[in-house]
């Protein structure tokens, strides 16, 4: 078995509370909407931050050109402090496709999602 040189990291899933804080630190100006919609994309649906812009379909492999049918995602709400059900009417805003944040490179979400967030806090 080949030896691992770089250990995984552990990682911790943010919780309601937290998300909340952070959608309630982002400045209220119409620039940051597209960047609040996508942090409750990654929150609600568990996304990683790359998903939100792919369309990527992977080969099932076999059968040349066959793909796998798109994954089909489903909601987990936030509550907020009192335990209500917080509805962002994210399945609406997706089907009327809400602009998210312009990424150059495409392939570089998270990259994206950590400059713009570092840059919120200075």
């Amino acid at each position: 078995m080949p030896e691992t040189l770089k250990s995984k990291r552990v990682g911790y899933p943010l919780e309601d509370a937290q998300i909340l804080a952070l959608l309630d630190s982002l400045p209220e100006v119409p620039e940051h909407d597209r960047w609040r919609y996508a942090i409750q994309l990654l929150a609600v649906f568990g996304l990683r931050p790359a998903e939100l812009w792919s369309i990527y379909q992977k080969s099932m492999g076999g059968t040349k050109g066959q793909k796998t049918e798109p994954r089909r995602l489903h909601p987990l709400m936030l509550r907020d402090i009192e335990g209500n059900v917080i509805d962002w009417k994210l399945q609406a805003r997706v089907q009327i496709n809400e602009e998210l944040p312009l990424l150059n490179p495409e392939g570089y979400g998270r990259q994206a999602r950590s400059t713009y967030l570092r840059r919120c806090e200075s």
